[in-house]
């Protein structure tokens, strides 16, 4: 999805586009567990499993029924730079600077990865239980609101990105991940909950910037390898994450998962600072570019 919505963009609007792709993907993975639950709840189990096949069929055909104009023109895109229209980097500057970029995004999908599956889905609702003492509907209610709020969090991002660059929005994201996360060491009460997990889930507008900046410098003929490592890299956060997160809670306590899950985002930074460089600045985008 990441390659062909990269082919189908420009570069003066893939962030938005790519920012749209995860709004979208977020809601899926937000509404998937509730309708699935309360399809078993109503139905029995198997009805969820016929629920997901349905939905599957539904992403199925657009590809075989759908208007071919869209996948007639990534294969047309292909085929010219099969002919000899160079690879090259597409972000502008050196090839250098490219393979730089492309080191940092997988660096800072991994952590964002590690962050959400380690701290956001593990920590947090063991915090809100046992230190906050909230009710298990309390804690659902929060964490749906938190995905909410990523949700629209996502579009603005893709846009900011677009107007004003992808360090531009990745540092302030990065930034305010730190803070929302340390906030909880300040939680006493549900409302203190609340806000610090807010401002966590606000953080995350840069959730889709990583892949743009793979789009902007990668060669457009190794999109395909460069995205798939890019998800296997966000992938290992997830699995690492929530193993390193607990065994440091077990060893030293809620208050160790909140410093090193903040120092580790901060650090990133750092690596955005020196290996992303942004090769156009505040340029609004193309009001004449299509996603098909």
């Amino acid at each position: 999805n990441l390659v062909w919505i990269s082919r189908l963009s420009t570069e003066e609007r893939r962030g938005r586009d790519l920012g749209v792709y995860q709004a979208v993907f977020q809601a899926g993975t937000s509404v998937s567990p509730m309708a699935g639950g309360m399809l078993a709840d109503l139905f029995g189990w198997r009805a969820s499993f016929w629920f997901a096949a349905a939905v599957a069929l539904l992403g199925f055909l657009p590809m075989v029924a759908g208007p071919q104009e869209w996948i007639q023109k990534v294969k047309t895109g292909l085929k010219q730079e099969k002919r000899g229209r160079g690879p090259g980097v597409t972000g502008g500057g050196s090839a250098g600077r490219g393979r730089l970029a492309l080191v940092v995004a997988n660096i800072v999908t991994f952590v964002m990865f590690f962050s959400v599956g380690g701290f956001q889905n593990t920590i947090v609702p063991l915090f809100g239980s046992q230190v906050i003492h909230l009710e298990a509907g309390a804690i659902g209610l929060a964490l749906g609101v938190s995905t909410l709020v990523r949700f629209v969090m996502s579009l603005v991002g893709g846009e900011l990105s677009d107007r004003f660059g992808r360090r531009a929005v990745l540092i302030p994201g990065l930034l305010v991940i730190g803070v929302g996360t340390l906030m909880f060491s300040f939680a006493t009460d549900g409302l203190t909950f609340w806000v610090a997990l807010l401002v966590l889930s606000v953080g995350r507008f840069g959730n889709n910037v990583p892949a743009t900046v793979l789009a902007d410098h990668a060669p457009r003929d190794r999109w395909g390898l460069v995205m798939g490592i890019n998800r296997s890299v966000g992938d290992l956060g997830i699995i690492l994450g929530p193993l390193a997160i607990g065994l440091l809670l077990e060893s030293h306590g809620y208050a160790a998962t909140m410093v090193v899950s903040a120092i580790i985002v901060w650090l990133c930074v750092a690596a955005v600072a020196v290996g992303v460089s942004d090769s156009r600045r505040g340029k609004p985008a193309s009001a004449g570019a299509s996603t098909g």
